[in-house]
């Protein structure tokens, strides 16, 4: 399930670290090392979360083809072609939302990758010019995704107001975040809440794997007559099958690490963004890192036998 992703399909986190620094008075480059390559693990992990999640769609509904298919061919009859298409176009409007909500994570990335630059540089025109393209698919992306219905409390987004900028924050940086930081706030709010959508629909397609694994790989094998061939395999299945619900609960909670992010960027944009509220910000997401690691590692070791 866990498949290779390109770096620039991902969220925010790097860019923002990098940006943060420079108003927590953490300077050191061994610092903002550390800083980067949490912020890009992080962004690569979800993205591979975002990826696993269209699979898993897709394997329910073939499980569900191929259990018709079974009920069908001793009464000489088969699935058809229409039916095929009535059960594969949910999966394909998945599919596409999933890569609607990966390209609004690379305009999130890009937004502040441009809004570093913009703090740093001397002649911040084109950061200006390339921030404003950015932001306008920004919206143009969120306004699609908006449309389809699939946030459960769409006033998380209206209600959002504008932040009061810190004074610290001076020149053409104040004026960015005075413009947008509404916007910005609404943006990391429809994707939170995006990755909560995922999850519980991911919840609903494991319940249908595990029962129809479960049955073929766990039961199936016990109520025959022989022995189990491969007894490590079969337990292997078991616990593969048992624990399917890891995957939904890492989007969840990468859907809670999404929150702290926007937290750290509300408290920069006030002025309340400390190196200790930001150490600590990087250890919650090192230890989320970890469980993905370890989680990862327990599946790759019980990948489910067929045999």
């Amino acid at each position: 399930m866990q498949n290779s992703c390109k770096k620039q399909l991902s969220i925010t986190i790097a860019s923002f670290l990098f940006f943060a620094v420079f108003a927590t008075g953490c300077r050191s480059k061994g610092d903002y090392k550390r800083l980067a390559k949490t912020g890009e693990s992080y962004t690569l992990a979800v993205n591979k979360l975002l990826i696993a999640s269209g699979e898993i769609t897709i394997e329910a509904s073939s499980e569900q083809l191929l259990q018709e298919d079974q009920r069908k061919k001793p009464l000489n009859s088969t699935v058809t072609a229409s039916r095929y298409d009535d059960v594969s176009q949910p999966d394909y409007e998945r599919l596409r939302i999933i890569r609607e909500i990966r390209n609004h994570n690379l305009l999130l990335k890009d937004y502040f990758a441009k809004l570093s630059l913009l703090a740093e540089s001397k002649s911040p025109e084109t950061a200006k010019t390339e921030i404003d393209g950015i932001v306008g698919n920004l919206n143009k992306v969120g306004q699609n995704l908006k449309k389809k219905d699939l946030i459960e409390n769409p006033s998380l987004i209206s209600g959002i107001s504008n932040l009061i900028v810190n004074s610290r924050i001076r020149g053409v940086l104040r004026e960015e975040l005075e413009k947008r930081n509404k916007t910005i706030m609404e943006e990391l709010t429809l994707q939170e809440e995006l990755l909560k959508y995922l999850s519980k629909s991911m919840e609903k397609e494991i319940i249908i794997i595990q029962k129809i694994h479960e049955d073929r790989l766990v039961i199936q094998p016990l109520a025959q007559i022989k022995l189990i061939d491969n007894e490590d395999a079969w337990i292997e299945n078991r616990i593969q099958i048992l624990t399917m619900h890891r995957k939904s609960d890492e989007l969840k909670d990468a859907s809670e690490k999404l929150s702290e992010f926007k937290t750290m960027f509300k408290y920069f944009v006030e002025g309340k963004l400390s190196v200790k509220r930001l150490n600590q910000f990087v250890r919650d997401i090192d230890s989320f890192l970890e469980i993905l690691e370890q989680n990862k590692k327990l599946t790759e070791k019980t990948v489910p036998n067929n045999k």
